[in-house]
Protein backbone atom coordinates (compact mmCIF):
# COMPACT_ATOMS: atom_id res chain seq x y z
CA UNK A 1 0.00 0.00 0.00
CA UNK A 2 1.11 3.18 -0.26
CA UNK A 3 0.28 6.05 2.20
CA UNK A 4 0.67 10.18 2.41
CA UNK A 5 1.32 11.49 5.62
CA UNK A 6 0.08 14.97 4.99
CA UNK A 7 1.00 17.36 8.30
CA UNK A 8 4.61 18.89 10.28
CA UNK A 9 7.32 16.87 8.02
CA UNK A 10 9.38 14.55 10.15
CA UNK A 11 12.62 14.75 11.88
CA UNK A 12 14.63 11.65 11.18
CA UNK A 13 17.23 12.24 12.96
CA UNK A 14 15.25 11.33 16.20
CA UNK A 15 16.65 8.04 18.19
CA UNK A 16 12.75 6.22 17.81
CA UNK A 17 13.08 6.61 13.89
CA UNK A 18 16.64 5.43 14.12
CA UNK A 19 17.42 3.35 10.27
CA UNK A 20 14.39 4.32 8.27
CA UNK A 21 14.06 4.85 5.00
CA UNK A 22 11.95 8.03 5.36
CA UNK A 23 10.27 10.21 2.24
CA UNK A 24 9.11 13.37 1.60
CA UNK A 25 8.60 16.47 0.60
CA UNK A 26 7.47 20.23 1.57
CA UNK A 27 4.38 21.65 0.23
CA UNK A 28 3.57 25.13 0.56
CA UNK A 29 1.38 27.99 -0.82
CA UNK A 30 2.59 30.85 -2.03
CA UNK A 31 0.23 33.19 -4.28
CA UNK A 32 -2.13 30.04 -4.68
CA UNK A 33 0.73 28.34 -6.00
CA UNK A 34 2.44 25.17 -4.71
CA UNK A 35 5.65 25.56 -3.95
CA UNK A 36 7.91 22.08 -3.69
CA UNK A 37 11.06 21.58 -1.93
CA UNK A 38 12.54 18.68 -0.68
CA UNK A 39 13.21 19.31 3.05
CA UNK A 40 10.90 18.25 5.16
CA UNK A 41 12.29 18.24 8.47
CA UNK A 42 9.52 18.76 11.38
CA UNK A 43 9.92 21.82 13.79
CA UNK A 44 7.10 21.30 15.30
CA UNK A 45 6.74 17.48 16.39
CA UNK A 46 3.37 16.56 15.74
CA UNK A 47 3.96 15.32 11.92
CA UNK A 48 6.62 13.43 13.27
CA UNK A 49 4.79 11.13 15.93
CA UNK A 50 1.79 10.87 13.13
CA UNK A 51 4.39 9.28 11.05
CA UNK A 52 5.62 7.15 13.37
CA UNK A 53 2.22 5.62 14.30
CA UNK A 54 1.19 5.24 11.00
CA UNK A 55 4.53 3.27 10.66
CA UNK A 56 3.87 1.32 13.71
CA UNK A 57 0.29 0.13 12.82
CA UNK A 58 1.05 -0.54 8.85
CA UNK A 59 2.68 -3.47 7.30
CA UNK A 60 6.06 -2.19 6.12
CA UNK A 61 3.73 -0.22 3.67
CA UNK A 62 5.73 2.98 1.63
CA UNK A 63 4.77 6.40 3.80
CA UNK A 64 5.02 9.55 1.78
CA UNK A 65 5.44 12.71 4.14
CA UNK A 66 4.33 15.96 3.04
CA UNK A 67 5.06 19.03 5.59
CA UNK A 68 2.32 21.63 5.00
CA UNK A 69 2.80 23.40 8.47
CA UNK A 70 5.80 25.28 8.92
CA UNK A 71 5.76 28.01 12.15
CA UNK A 72 2.66 26.16 13.78
CA UNK A 73 -0.28 24.01 13.04
CA UNK A 74 -2.25 26.68 11.09
CA UNK A 75 -3.39 25.88 7.63
CA UNK A 76 -5.44 28.14 5.78
CA UNK A 77 -8.17 24.80 3.91
CA UNK A 78 -8.42 26.75 1.21
CA UNK A 79 -4.62 25.60 0.71
CA UNK A 80 -5.59 22.36 1.83
CA UNK A 81 -7.83 22.31 -1.29
CA UNK A 82 -4.75 23.24 -3.31
CA UNK A 83 -2.40 20.71 -1.35
CA UNK A 84 -5.05 17.54 -2.31
CA UNK A 85 -5.30 19.00 -6.04
CA UNK A 86 -1.47 19.08 -6.31
CA UNK A 87 -1.26 15.76 -5.02
CA UNK A 88 -4.35 14.50 -7.26
CA UNK A 89 -2.66 15.86 -10.22
CA UNK A 90 0.77 14.08 -9.35
CA UNK A 91 0.85 11.20 -7.25
CA UNK A 92 -1.02 8.07 -6.46
CA UNK A 93 -1.90 6.57 -3.04
CA UNK A 94 -4.05 4.52 -1.57
CA UNK A 95 -4.66 6.02 1.75
CA UNK A 96 -3.95 9.81 2.98
CA UNK A 97 -3.56 10.55 6.76
CA UNK A 98 -4.72 13.84 7.76
CA UNK A 99 -4.26 14.31 10.86
CA UNK A 100 -5.53 17.91 11.49
CA UNK A 101 -9.16 19.18 10.74
CA UNK A 102 -11.16 23.25 10.81
CA UNK A 103 -14.18 23.94 12.35
CA UNK A 104 -14.79 25.81 9.51
CA UNK A 105 -14.31 25.61 5.63
CA UNK A 106 -14.32 28.73 3.43
CA UNK A 107 -14.72 26.63 0.34
CA UNK A 108 -16.12 23.61 1.18
CA UNK A 109 -17.70 22.59 -1.79
CA UNK A 110 -13.72 23.05 -3.23
CA UNK A 111 -13.04 20.66 -0.64
CA UNK A 112 -15.90 17.94 -0.99
CA UNK A 113 -14.66 17.97 -4.90
CA UNK A 114 -11.30 17.23 -5.06
CA UNK A 115 -12.26 14.23 -1.72
CA UNK A 116 -14.52 13.12 -3.99
CA UNK A 117 -12.33 13.44 -7.17
CA UNK A 118 -9.69 11.32 -4.94
CA UNK A 119 -11.97 8.83 -3.90
CA UNK A 120 -12.50 8.06 -7.67
CA UNK A 121 -9.08 7.80 -8.25
CA UNK A 122 -8.56 4.83 -5.35
CA UNK A 123 -7.75 6.75 -2.84
CA UNK A 124 -9.04 6.67 0.64
CA UNK A 125 -8.76 9.93 2.71
CA UNK A 126 -8.56 9.12 6.61
CA UNK A 127 -8.71 12.00 8.37
CA UNK A 128 -9.30 12.84 12.31
CA UNK A 129 -12.54 15.20 13.90
CA UNK A 130 -11.94 17.78 16.11
CA UNK A 131 -10.62 16.52 19.81
CA UNK A 132 -13.27 18.77 21.25
CA UNK A 133 -16.13 16.73 19.78
CA UNK A 134 -17.67 19.53 16.84
CA UNK A 135 -17.62 18.59 13.30
CA UNK A 136 -14.71 19.59 11.34
CA UNK A 137 -13.44 19.89 7.97
CA UNK A 138 -12.18 17.21 6.11
CA UNK A 139 -13.46 14.47 8.44
CA UNK A 140 -16.96 15.47 7.83
CA UNK A 141 -16.91 15.19 3.82
CA UNK A 142 -18.70 12.62 2.00
CA UNK A 143 -16.01 9.78 1.25
CA UNK A 144 -13.85 10.79 3.72
CA UNK A 145 -13.50 8.25 6.75
CA UNK A 146 -13.74 10.46 9.65
CA UNK A 147 -11.69 9.41 12.65
CA UNK A 148 -12.64 10.07 16.53
CA UNK A 149 -11.85 8.65 19.87
CA UNK A 150 -15.62 7.80 21.67
CA UNK A 151 -16.97 5.67 24.47
CA UNK A 152 -16.42 2.12 22.92
CA UNK A 153 -16.38 -1.41 25.08
CA UNK A 154 -13.14 -2.81 23.44
CA UNK A 155 -9.65 -0.82 22.15
CA UNK A 156 -9.94 -1.62 18.69
CA UNK A 157 -10.43 -0.07 15.86
CA UNK A 158 -14.19 -0.24 13.92
CA UNK A 159 -15.91 0.61 11.04
CA UNK A 160 -19.05 1.85 10.80
CA UNK A 161 -21.40 3.93 8.90
CA UNK A 162 -22.77 7.30 9.98
CA UNK A 163 -20.29 10.69 9.67
CA UNK A 164 -17.85 8.93 12.06
CA UNK A 165 -16.13 6.17 10.05
CA UNK A 166 -13.40 4.74 12.04
CA UNK A 167 -14.12 4.69 15.89
CA UNK A 168 -11.94 3.65 18.93
CA UNK A 169 -10.95 4.25 22.27
CA UNK A 170 -8.78 7.28 23.45
CA UNK A 171 -5.48 6.09 24.52
CA UNK A 172 -2.12 7.54 25.91
CA UNK A 173 0.89 6.75 22.67
CA UNK A 174 4.68 7.32 23.64
CA UNK A 175 5.66 8.90 20.35
CA UNK A 176 9.11 10.86 19.01
CA UNK A 177 8.46 14.61 18.92
CA UNK A 178 10.96 17.98 18.66
CA UNK A 179 11.92 19.25 21.70
CA UNK A 180 11.62 17.32 23.72
CA UNK A 181 12.71 13.94 21.58
CA UNK A 182 9.80 12.13 22.84
CA UNK A 183 6.29 13.01 24.24
CA UNK A 184 3.07 11.09 25.83
CA UNK A 185 0.11 12.28 23.60
CA UNK A 186 -3.53 11.63 23.12
CA UNK A 187 -5.99 12.77 20.98
CA UNK A 188 -8.17 12.16 17.57
CA UNK A 189 -4.64 13.22 15.61
CA UNK A 190 -3.08 10.35 16.68
CA UNK A 191 -5.97 8.00 16.92
CA UNK A 192 -5.90 9.00 12.85
CA UNK A 193 -2.83 7.70 12.41
CA UNK A 194 -3.33 4.29 14.31
CA UNK A 195 -7.26 4.65 11.94
CA UNK A 196 -5.04 4.42 8.49
CA UNK A 197 -2.98 1.48 10.02
CA UNK A 198 -6.26 -0.62 11.02
CA UNK A 199 -7.34 0.87 6.93
CA UNK A 200 -4.70 -0.66 5.68
CA UNK A 201 -4.38 -3.97 6.57
CA UNK A 202 -8.39 -4.57 5.94
CA UNK A 203 -8.09 -3.20 2.40
CA UNK A 204 -5.37 -5.69 1.70
CA UNK A 205 -7.32 -8.48 -0.22
CA UNK A 206 -10.57 -8.25 2.26
CA UNK A 207 -13.52 -7.57 -0.54
CA UNK A 208 -16.12 -7.96 2.43
CA UNK A 209 -14.34 -4.91 4.03
CA UNK A 210 -14.59 -2.73 0.80
CA UNK A 211 -17.93 -3.86 -0.11
CA UNK A 212 -18.75 -2.50 3.24
CA UNK A 213 -16.62 0.90 2.68
CA UNK A 214 -19.14 1.17 -0.47
CA UNK A 215 -22.25 0.88 1.43
CA UNK A 216 -20.73 3.79 3.97
CA UNK A 217 -20.16 6.12 0.69
CA UNK A 218 -23.39 5.63 -0.30
CA UNK A 219 -25.46 5.92 2.49
CA UNK A 220 -24.05 9.54 3.85
CA UNK A 221 -26.20 10.49 6.23
CA UNK A 222 -28.35 14.22 5.42
CA UNK A 223 -31.61 15.70 5.88
CA UNK A 224 -34.31 16.62 3.06
CA UNK A 225 -37.52 16.77 1.87
CA UNK A 226 -38.08 15.33 -0.55
CA UNK A 227 -38.01 17.80 -2.92
CA UNK A 228 -40.25 17.88 -6.14
CA UNK A 229 -39.28 20.00 -9.29
CA UNK A 230 -43.24 20.48 -10.45
CA UNK A 231 -43.27 23.09 -7.65
CA UNK A 232 -41.21 25.08 -9.47
CA UNK A 233 -43.21 24.73 -12.83
CA UNK A 234 -46.67 26.10 -11.63
CA UNK A 235 -48.18 28.44 -13.21
CA UNK A 236 -51.91 29.41 -11.45
CA UNK A 237 -53.13 28.56 -7.74
CA UNK A 238 -55.83 28.70 -5.31
CA UNK A 239 -55.86 28.43 -1.66
CA UNK A 240 -58.00 26.86 0.80
CA UNK A 241 -58.86 27.18 4.09
CA UNK A 242 -58.04 31.52 5.28
CA UNK A 243 -56.41 30.62 8.29
CA UNK A 244 -53.26 31.94 10.26
CA UNK A 245 -50.86 30.52 8.07
CA UNK A 246 -51.97 32.00 4.79
CA UNK A 247 -51.91 35.29 5.97
CA UNK A 248 -48.22 35.47 4.86
CA UNK A 249 -48.99 34.01 1.85
CA UNK A 250 -51.91 36.80 0.88
CA UNK A 251 -49.54 39.45 2.35
CA UNK A 252 -47.04 38.33 0.00
CA UNK A 253 -47.70 37.30 -3.34
CA UNK A 254 -45.75 39.59 -4.93
CA UNK A 255 -42.60 36.98 -3.31
CA UNK A 256 -44.35 34.11 -4.99
CA UNK A 257 -43.01 32.70 -8.49
CA UNK A 258 -47.22 31.53 -10.11
CA UNK A 259 -50.08 33.68 -9.44
CA UNK A 260 -52.74 33.41 -6.60
CA UNK A 261 -56.29 33.37 -8.52
CA UNK A 262 -57.95 32.60 -5.68
CA UNK A 263 -58.93 32.04 -2.00
CA UNK A 264 -61.50 30.17 -0.29
CA UNK A 265 -62.74 29.70 3.43
CA UNK A 266 -66.41 28.07 5.02
CA UNK A 267 -68.98 30.23 4.65
CA UNK A 268 -69.24 29.68 8.70
CA UNK A 269 -66.35 31.84 9.54
CA UNK A 270 -67.85 35.36 8.48
CA UNK A 271 -65.04 36.62 6.44
CA UNK A 272 -66.75 34.96 2.61
CA UNK A 273 -67.58 37.39 0.60
CA UNK A 274 -65.28 40.57 2.16
CA UNK A 275 -62.33 41.27 0.94
CA UNK A 276 -59.12 40.51 2.46
CA UNK A 277 -57.91 43.60 3.53
CA UNK A 278 -61.44 44.01 5.47
CA UNK A 279 -61.42 41.08 7.14
CA UNK A 280 -57.44 41.81 7.75
CA UNK A 281 -56.81 45.12 7.89
CA UNK A 282 -52.90 44.44 8.31
CA UNK A 283 -52.99 42.50 5.19
CA UNK A 284 -52.39 44.33 2.22
CA UNK A 285 -54.28 42.44 -0.28
CA UNK A 286 -57.95 43.17 -1.87
CA UNK A 287 -58.81 40.01 -3.42
CA UNK A 288 -62.53 38.51 -2.38
CA UNK A 289 -62.43 35.62 0.02
CA UNK A 290 -64.39 32.94 -1.73
CA UNK A 291 -67.00 30.08 -0.48
CA UNK A 292 -65.16 26.44 -0.83
CA UNK A 293 -68.69 25.09 -1.82
CA UNK A 294 -68.55 27.31 -5.07
CA UNK A 295 -64.73 26.62 -5.83
CA UNK A 296 -63.60 26.86 -9.37
CA UNK A 297 -61.21 24.16 -10.51
CA UNK A 298 -61.11 25.89 -13.78
CA UNK A 299 -57.65 27.34 -15.44
CA UNK A 300 -55.65 26.40 -12.27
CA UNK A 301 -52.45 23.91 -11.78
CA UNK A 302 -51.99 24.37 -8.30
CA UNK A 303 -53.74 24.30 -4.73
CA UNK A 304 -52.25 25.13 -1.24
CA UNK A 305 -54.10 23.27 1.20
CA UNK A 306 -53.73 24.59 4.43
CA UNK A 307 -54.60 22.74 7.54
CA UNK A 308 -58.11 21.64 8.08
CA UNK A 309 -58.71 19.62 10.83
CA UNK A 310 -60.30 22.63 12.94
CA UNK A 311 -62.81 22.79 9.63
CA UNK A 312 -63.61 19.38 9.68
CA UNK A 313 -64.23 19.39 13.70
CA UNK A 314 -67.02 22.71 13.27
CA UNK A 315 -68.29 21.51 9.75
CA UNK A 316 -68.22 17.66 10.18
CA UNK A 317 -67.53 17.76 6.19
CA UNK A 318 -63.86 16.03 5.10
CA UNK A 319 -63.47 19.13 2.43
CA UNK A 320 -59.64 18.38 2.53
CA UNK A 321 -60.63 14.60 1.12
CA UNK A 322 -63.09 16.22 -1.89
CA UNK A 323 -60.27 18.33 -2.53
CA UNK A 324 -58.01 15.76 -2.77
CA UNK A 325 -60.17 13.97 -5.54
CA UNK A 326 -61.14 16.60 -7.49
CA UNK A 327 -57.86 17.79 -8.31
CA UNK A 328 -56.41 13.98 -8.97
CA UNK A 329 -58.99 14.00 -11.43
CA UNK A 330 -58.34 17.14 -13.05
CA UNK A 331 -54.06 16.63 -12.46
CA UNK A 332 -53.81 19.54 -10.14
CA UNK A 333 -50.81 19.35 -7.90
CA UNK A 334 -51.36 19.83 -4.36
CA UNK A 335 -49.26 21.42 -1.82
CA UNK A 336 -50.54 20.19 1.34
CA UNK A 337 -49.58 21.45 4.98
CA UNK A 338 -50.83 18.17 6.65
CA UNK A 339 -50.18 14.88 5.89
CA UNK A 340 -52.23 12.75 3.71
CA UNK A 341 -52.67 9.34 2.86
CA UNK A 342 -53.20 9.17 -1.14
CA UNK A 343 -51.46 7.68 -4.09
CA UNK A 344 -51.91 10.34 -5.88
CA UNK A 345 -48.66 11.36 -6.68
CA UNK A 346 -49.05 15.19 -7.34
CA UNK A 347 -49.16 15.94 -3.16
CA UNK A 348 -46.01 17.22 -1.58
CA UNK A 349 -46.27 17.88 1.95
CA UNK A 350 -42.83 19.21 4.09
CA UNK A 351 -41.04 16.69 5.37
CA UNK A 352 -37.28 15.51 6.21
CA UNK A 353 -35.04 12.65 6.06
CA UNK A 354 -33.70 11.91 9.39
CA UNK A 355 -31.49 9.14 9.18
CA UNK A 356 -28.70 12.33 10.13
CA UNK A 357 -28.54 10.88 13.81
CA UNK A 358 -26.70 7.61 13.18
CA UNK A 359 -23.27 7.73 14.94
CA UNK A 360 -22.95 11.36 15.22
CA UNK A 361 -22.12 11.13 18.96
CA UNK A 362 -23.27 14.51 19.52
CA UNK A 363 -20.78 16.32 16.93
CA UNK A 364 -22.28 19.48 15.95
CA UNK A 365 -21.40 21.67 13.15
CA UNK A 366 -20.44 24.84 13.84
CA UNK A 367 -21.81 27.23 11.07
CA UNK A 368 -19.50 29.91 9.71
CA UNK A 369 -22.03 32.34 8.69
CA UNK A 370 -23.93 34.76 10.36
CA UNK A 371 -27.67 33.44 11.76
CA UNK A 372 -30.75 36.17 12.48
CA UNK A 373 -33.61 34.80 14.23
CA UNK A 374 -37.03 36.40 14.84
CA UNK A 375 -38.71 35.00 17.78
CA UNK A 376 -41.69 36.32 20.36
CA UNK A 377 -43.37 36.56 23.34
CA UNK A 378 -46.26 34.80 21.87
CA UNK A 379 -47.56 33.28 19.30
CA UNK A 380 -49.45 35.01 15.77
CA UNK A 381 -47.00 38.41 16.23
CA UNK A 382 -46.58 38.25 12.42
CA UNK A 383 -42.75 36.67 12.88
CA UNK A 384 -42.99 34.76 9.71
CA UNK A 385 -44.00 37.68 7.87
CA UNK A 386 -41.11 39.89 9.08
CA UNK A 387 -38.68 37.19 7.90
CA UNK A 388 -40.20 37.08 4.48
CA UNK A 389 -39.38 41.05 4.16
CA UNK A 390 -36.07 40.53 5.86
CA UNK A 391 -35.47 38.48 2.89
CA UNK A 392 -36.77 40.47 0.41
CA UNK A 393 -35.02 43.15 1.28
CA UNK A 394 -31.80 41.41 1.37
CA UNK A 395 -31.94 40.18 -1.79
CA UNK A 396 -32.76 42.83 -3.23
CA UNK A 397 -29.44 44.50 -1.64
CA UNK A 398 -27.57 41.17 -3.30
CA UNK A 399 -27.29 39.53 -0.37
CA UNK A 400 -27.26 35.43 -0.99
CA UNK A 401 -29.42 34.32 1.56
CA UNK A 402 -30.30 30.99 3.11
CA UNK A 403 -33.29 30.39 5.32
CA UNK A 404 -34.96 27.63 7.41
CA UNK A 405 -38.81 27.66 7.37
CA UNK A 406 -40.54 26.36 10.25
CA UNK A 407 -43.74 27.45 8.64
CA UNK A 408 -45.05 24.49 6.51
CA UNK A 409 -45.37 27.52 3.48
CA UNK A 410 -41.57 28.29 3.38
CA UNK A 411 -41.12 25.71 0.47
CA UNK A 412 -43.84 27.88 -1.13
CA UNK A 413 -41.67 31.20 -0.72
CA UNK A 414 -38.53 29.43 -2.19
CA UNK A 415 -36.69 28.48 1.46
CA UNK A 416 -34.36 26.03 1.63
CA UNK A 417 -35.41 23.70 3.86
CA UNK A 418 -38.91 23.16 5.93
CA UNK A 419 -39.02 22.47 9.25
CA UNK A 420 -42.68 22.50 10.45
CA UNK A 421 -42.64 22.72 14.14
CA UNK A 422 -45.90 24.20 14.59
CA UNK A 423 -49.88 23.63 14.75
CA UNK A 424 -50.16 20.37 14.04
CA UNK A 425 -46.67 19.64 14.04
CA UNK A 426 -45.93 15.67 12.91
CA UNK A 427 -42.10 15.85 13.98
CA UNK A 428 -41.60 14.10 17.06
CA UNK A 429 -37.67 14.10 17.79
CA UNK A 430 -36.18 14.06 21.68
CA UNK A 431 -34.52 17.01 22.70
CA UNK A 432 -31.18 15.85 21.74
CA UNK A 433 -32.12 14.90 17.94
CA UNK A 434 -34.08 18.32 17.63
CA UNK A 435 -30.68 20.04 18.56
CA UNK A 436 -29.04 17.48 15.63
CA UNK A 437 -31.38 18.00 13.68
CA UNK A 438 -31.78 21.62 13.53
CA UNK A 439 -27.98 22.00 13.22
CA UNK A 440 -27.67 19.58 10.33
CA UNK A 441 -30.23 21.80 8.40
CA UNK A 442 -28.04 24.53 8.78
CA UNK A 443 -25.04 22.74 8.01
CA UNK A 444 -26.72 22.00 4.50
CA UNK A 445 -27.68 25.58 3.74
CA UNK A 446 -24.25 26.48 4.78
CA UNK A 447 -23.05 24.85 2.01
CA UNK A 448 -24.59 26.23 -0.36
CA UNK A 449 -22.04 28.95 0.25
CA UNK A 450 -24.72 31.68 1.48
CA UNK A 451 -24.12 34.77 3.03
CA UNK A 452 -26.55 35.34 5.77
CA UNK A 453 -28.93 32.80 7.22
CA UNK A 454 -32.70 33.56 8.38
CA UNK A 455 -34.57 31.80 10.55
CA UNK A 456 -37.60 31.94 13.26
CA UNK A 457 -39.30 30.37 16.46
CA UNK A 458 -43.24 29.34 16.97
CA UNK A 459 -45.16 30.87 19.81
CA UNK A 460 -43.17 32.19 22.57
CA UNK A 461 -39.63 31.44 23.61
CA UNK A 462 -40.94 31.13 27.51
CA UNK A 463 -44.08 30.01 29.22
CA UNK A 464 -46.68 32.68 29.23
CA UNK A 465 -47.97 29.74 32.50
CA UNK A 466 -47.01 27.28 34.38
CA UNK A 467 -50.85 25.70 34.65
CA UNK A 468 -50.40 23.06 32.17
CA UNK A 469 -47.93 21.57 30.10
CA UNK A 470 -49.24 22.70 26.53
CA UNK A 471 -47.77 26.06 27.97
CA UNK A 472 -44.34 24.93 28.00
CA UNK A 473 -42.40 26.15 25.12
CA UNK A 474 -39.24 23.81 25.87
CA UNK A 475 -39.63 22.48 22.02
CA UNK A 476 -39.61 25.85 20.80
CA UNK A 477 -36.03 26.54 22.96
CA UNK A 478 -34.77 23.54 22.54
CA UNK A 479 -35.11 24.39 18.39
CA UNK A 480 -34.00 28.30 19.37
CA UNK A 481 -30.64 26.51 21.14
CA UNK A 482 -30.05 24.34 18.02
CA UNK A 483 -29.96 27.38 15.97
CA UNK A 484 -27.82 29.86 18.36
CA UNK A 485 -27.88 32.40 16.26
CA UNK A 486 -25.94 35.38 16.15
CA UNK A 487 -28.85 38.46 15.87
CA UNK A 488 -31.94 38.32 17.31
CA UNK A 489 -35.03 39.88 16.79
CA UNK A 490 -37.78 39.99 19.31
CA UNK A 491 -41.47 40.35 18.32
CA UNK A 492 -43.55 41.46 20.91
CA UNK A 493 -47.63 42.60 21.41
CA UNK A 494 -48.43 46.03 22.59
CA UNK A 495 -49.99 44.26 25.70
CA UNK A 496 -47.15 42.53 26.80
CA UNK A 497 -45.76 42.94 30.85
CA UNK A 498 -42.49 44.31 30.27
CA UNK A 499 -40.78 41.95 32.57
CA UNK A 500 -42.06 39.40 30.50
CA UNK A 501 -40.40 41.05 27.65
CA UNK A 502 -37.24 41.52 29.96
CA UNK A 503 -37.25 37.97 30.73
CA UNK A 504 -37.51 36.97 27.20
CA UNK A 505 -34.41 38.99 26.16
CA UNK A 506 -32.56 37.57 28.89
CA UNK A 507 -33.46 33.66 27.93
CA UNK A 508 -32.76 34.31 24.22
CA UNK A 509 -29.00 35.86 24.61
CA UNK A 510 -28.67 33.46 27.89
CA UNK A 511 -29.27 30.46 25.60
CA UNK A 512 -27.26 31.39 22.48
CA UNK A 513 -24.14 33.30 21.55
CA UNK A 514 -26.61 36.18 20.20
CA UNK A 515 -27.76 39.44 20.70
CA UNK A 516 -30.85 40.85 20.66
CA UNK A 517 -30.64 43.89 18.15
CA UNK A 518 -34.37 44.83 17.77
CA UNK A 519 -37.62 44.59 19.09
CA UNK A 520 -40.80 44.47 16.79
CA UNK A 521 -43.75 45.44 18.09
CA UNK A 522 -47.07 43.52 16.54
CA UNK A 523 -49.45 46.64 15.80
CA UNK A 524 -52.91 45.13 16.80
CA UNK A 525 -53.55 46.29 20.52
CA UNK A 526 -56.85 45.13 22.67
CA UNK A 527 -59.11 47.62 23.02
CA UNK A 528 -60.40 46.13 26.63
CA UNK A 529 -57.91 46.14 29.15
CA UNK A 530 -59.75 43.98 31.22
CA UNK A 531 -60.09 41.25 28.63
CA UNK A 532 -56.32 41.20 28.24
CA UNK A 533 -55.19 39.40 24.52
CA UNK A 534 -59.09 38.08 24.37
CA UNK A 535 -60.64 41.39 23.52
CA UNK A 536 -61.27 43.05 20.19
CA UNK A 537 -58.06 44.20 18.09
CA UNK A 538 -57.68 48.11 16.86
CA UNK A 539 -53.96 49.14 15.61
CA UNK A 540 -52.16 50.83 18.13
CA UNK A 541 -52.32 54.31 18.88
CA UNK A 542 -49.39 56.64 18.27
CA UNK A 543 -49.79 58.02 21.92
CA UNK A 544 -49.06 54.30 22.91
CA UNK A 545 -46.40 53.81 19.90
CA UNK A 546 -44.49 56.98 21.49
CA UNK A 547 -44.60 56.05 24.99
CA UNK A 548 -43.50 52.28 24.24
CA UNK A 549 -40.94 53.03 22.12
CA UNK A 550 -39.52 55.46 25.15
CA UNK A 551 -40.07 52.70 27.88
CA UNK A 552 -38.49 49.90 25.76
CA UNK A 553 -35.46 51.93 24.78
CA UNK A 554 -35.05 52.85 28.88
CA UNK A 555 -35.53 49.85 30.16
CA UNK A 556 -33.41 47.68 27.64
CA UNK A 557 -31.53 50.29 25.49
CA UNK A 558 -32.85 48.50 22.52
CA UNK A 559 -35.32 50.34 19.64
CA UNK A 560 -38.71 49.35 19.02
CA UNK A 561 -39.48 49.19 15.89
CA UNK A 562 -43.57 49.07 14.70
CA UNK A 563 -44.31 45.52 12.04
CA UNK A 564 -46.35 47.69 9.43
CA UNK A 565 -43.89 50.68 9.02
CA UNK A 566 -42.01 49.14 6.19
CA UNK A 567 -39.52 52.36 6.74
CA UNK A 568 -38.94 51.19 10.45
CA UNK A 569 -37.64 47.51 9.39
CA UNK A 570 -35.33 49.01 6.66
CA UNK A 571 -34.09 50.88 9.90
CA UNK A 572 -33.66 47.63 11.48
CA UNK A 573 -32.08 45.52 8.97
CA UNK A 574 -29.69 48.54 8.43
CA UNK A 575 -28.72 47.74 11.98
CA UNK A 576 -28.63 44.24 12.31
CA UNK A 577 -26.14 44.66 8.24
CA UNK A 578 -24.23 47.22 10.55
CA UNK A 579 -23.60 45.22 13.48
CA UNK A 580 -23.02 42.07 11.45
CA UNK A 581 -20.25 43.85 9.62
CA UNK A 582 -18.13 44.93 12.60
Amino acid sequence: MKIAVIDSGVDKNNKMLKNMNILGCSLRVTNECIERNNDFYDELGHGTAVFYLVNKFTDNDEIFNFKVFFDDMDLDMSDLNRILEYIYVNYSFDIINISFGSLYSNRLEELQNICTKLFYKGTFIVAAYDNYGAMSYPAACKYVLGVSAEDVIDNEIKLQEGVVNLVGTEKFYRVPWVNPEYNIVKGNSFLCAEATGFLCKNLKGDLAFRKKLDEIFNSYPSISSHEVSWIKRVKKAVVFPFNKEIHSIADNENMLDFEIVDYYHIRHSGIVNNKISKNFSYIKNDKIIKNIDNISYDDIDFLILGHCEEILKLTKIDYKNKIITECKKRNIKVYSFDKIDSDYKYIYTPTFINNFILHRYGKMYMIRQPIMSVIGTSSAQGKFTLQLYFRKKLLEAGYKVGQLGTEPEAKIFGMDITFPIGYNCMIRLSDIDMLLAVNQMLQEISSKDVDIIITGSQAGLIPVDWSNTKYITNRHQVYFQGISPDVIVLCINPYDNINFIKKTIHVAEGMSNGKVIGIVCYPLDVDSSWRGAYGSKIHISDIKITMLKKRIYEEFGINMYLLDRLEELDSLLQSIIDYLGK
